[in-house]
């Protein structure tokens, strides 16, 4: 069984809503640890170009009351919006996160990682990903008009350097996304569902306020819950979700969930 959850906010209140969405599929052990967050800061658009800074903000205080004694959030924009702090500034981040003992960092240092898949042999990635941290990938639920959708598994390329990136979109996305989570390790994901983009992105699309958050241990599980969320809203008409490129390969190379009836929705 493979859990995702799918919570609804009430009254406004976002951090209640994460922390159900949370606690329905992990025991959240931040104690004593350092964690990364990681949200989706591709571009300086407000959500759901990016993820929701309340969100955000609200994954990092639960951290620290959970004993976390250490928190960074990072990203490392898109070439075509290369000024990740000034970003983080424009789409409300840095706002959200004063008063926050939480660290801001923007991913300048790279190590060397061999992929050896069948698409990607080697690519650099943020040297935080490989230390010794707690890791919460916070993407966005929206669509992406080269890679059909965007969340948590193509969320993990704002931790790769520009150079690859841009190479990642030369031919077969999906699948490089794939490999990419193969390459990583994630504890926990929560994503943003504020705001769904359901056709179009990922920076602008049209949009319907949905008061959303999901959480999911894997990847896929999440992703295709998301799809099938979007889909709800009108989007990806006529699409085998589950045989997608990105969640289909993933399966493959042994990343996510492999069963689909293993997955199970937790409402709230």
């Amino acid at each position: 069984m493979v859990l995702v959850s799918r919570v609804k906010i009430k009254d406004g209140n976002i951090k209640e809503a994460v922390w159900k969405a949370i606690s329905l599929v992990s025991k959240f052990p931040v104690k004593g640890k350092k964690v990364l967050i990681k949200p989706n800061v591709n571009s300086d658009d407000p959500y759901p170009g990016t993820t929701n800074p309340a969100v955000v903000r609200a994954i990092a205080d639960l951290c620290f009351e959970k004993g976390a004694k250490k928190v960074i959030i990072g990203d490392h924009s898109s070439v075509f919006w290369p000024r990740t702090r000034h970003n983080m500034k424009a789409n409300g981040l840095l706002d959200a996160m004063k008063g926050s003992k939480a660290e801001i960092v923007d991913f300048l240092k790279y190590k060397s990682v061999e992929v050896n898949g069948e698409c990607v042999r080697k690519i650099r990635i943020a040297k935080e990903m490989y230390e010794d941290y707690y890791k919460i990938n916070v993407p966005v639920c929206h669509t992406h008009s080269m890679a059909v959708f965007s969340m948590s598994m193509k969320n993990l390329m704002g931790i790769m350097q520009r150079i690859d990136r841009l190479k990642f979109h030369t031919s077969r996305l999906q699948m490089k996304i794939a490999e990419l989570n193969k390459a990583v390790d994630i504890d926990l994901n929560v994503m943003d569902g504020t705001v769904i983009m359901y056709d179009c992105g990922p920076a602008k699309g049209p949009s319907v306020k949905k008061d959303l958050i999901f959480a999911s241990e894997d990847r896929v599980a999440l992703d295709y819950v998301g799809c099938r969320e979007i889909q709800a809203c009108g989007g990806l008409k006529g699409i085998d979700v589950w045989n997608l490129p990105q969640l289909k390969h993933a399966r493959e190379i042994g990343v996510g969930v492999r069963d689909l009836k293993k997955i199970v929705v937790k409402n709230s």
